[in-house]
């Protein structure tokens, strides 16, 4: 498959960054590829009229505003659904592309069918996510690699890829049904790797095809965002790990892990909403996994 023959679907997220959505089009049009499908989602912000003069500068390019913030795995959802392209990249409104970035992973792509990819993300010179490590067994661990390894353009294999920066064909995606919409923020990309893994696809990273995140954030206390966190860290466990380790971190997430966390926030409301979400999330997922071994199905 060449480049001429190839089509790729960029699903670009948007929430409340105008300006930072116009140098993320621009680093898209800039691409050295150019059978390209952009594909801008606004998730509704006090900035959305912005975001759609921004969009109207890029002639041709597919927008789709919302009427609310669906979320990162709803807001995707929705690009993943009208892409049309013979591969997708899902990025978002703070990622910055190097011009060659789809021409280095075209060619690996093209050549192995069940194979998602990505390139790594620096913030300035450092490299801060070139993939990571995730296992779901007698412990949940997710390491993130910040070394790709030296030498080459060869793809190298790892365990999850950042939502940031998927990359793959339209029909990987297709049978994976995207995202799970409840996820709405955080995890998402960790369930979603997961989950294609479970169904034998693989996941690998192109060191040569670079981007930029612009905004690594400092860390602090913000209820809405904890909530996300917590809430779909329990929702994962309780989808794939095993039961006996299972139980020993439900416990600990109702007596240790929310508890510290809404001390952290000085927040018995918060405490309140997440052990109220925890006492669905429970019998819900784990219906689901009965459902599964009654089915026979993977995930």
């Amino acid at each position: 498959m060449t480049s001429q023959q190839t089509t790729i679907s960029v699903v670009v997220l948007s929430y409340n960054r105008p300006k930072e959505l116009a140098e993320s089009l621009e680093s898209i049009i800039d691409q050295e590829f150019r059978e390209l499908e952009i594909i801008v989602v606004d998730n509704r912000s006090a900035n959305s009229e912005k975001v759609a003069e921004v969009v109207g500068r890029f002639p041709g390019t597919r927008f789709f505003p919302q009427p609310k913030n669906l979320g990162f795995a709803g807001g995707m959802n929705v690009g993943l659904a009208v892409a049309t392209g013979d591969f997708i990249h899902i990025t978002e409104d703070d990622i910055i592309l190097d011009k060659n970035f789809y021409d280095e992973l075209v060619p690996h792509a093209a050549t192995r069918p069940r194979c998602l990819l990505a390139g790594v993300l620096y913030q300035g010179n450092t490299c801060w996510f070139a993939g990571a490590t995730l296992e779901i067994g007698w412990r949940y661990i997710l390491e993130i690699i910040t070394s790709p390894p030296a030498g080459g353009s060869a793809p190298y294999p790892v365990g999850m890829l950042v939502g940031a920066m998927i990359f793959g064909r339209r029909e990987i995606f297709q049978s994976l049904r995207g995202f799970r919409n409840e996820f709405f923020l955080y995890s998402e990309d960790a369930e979603f790797s997961w989950r294609a893994r479970a169904r034998g696809y693989e996941l690998c990273v192109v060191s040569s095809a670079r981007a930029w995140h612009k905004y690594p954030g400092l860390y602090r206390f913000i209820p809405m965002i904890e909530y996300h966190k917590l809430k779909n860290y329990l929702a994962i466990n309780l989808l794939y790990m095993p039961i006996v380790p299972l139980i020993f971190l439900v416990l600990k997430f109702f007596f240790y892990t929310s508890i510290r966390k809404a001390i952290e926030g000085r927040s018995l409301l918060f405490l309140i909403r997440i052990w109220s979400r925890a006492v669905l999330s429970v019998p819900l997922y784990l219906g689901e996994r009965c459902w599964r071994r009654l089915t026979g199905s993977t995930v």
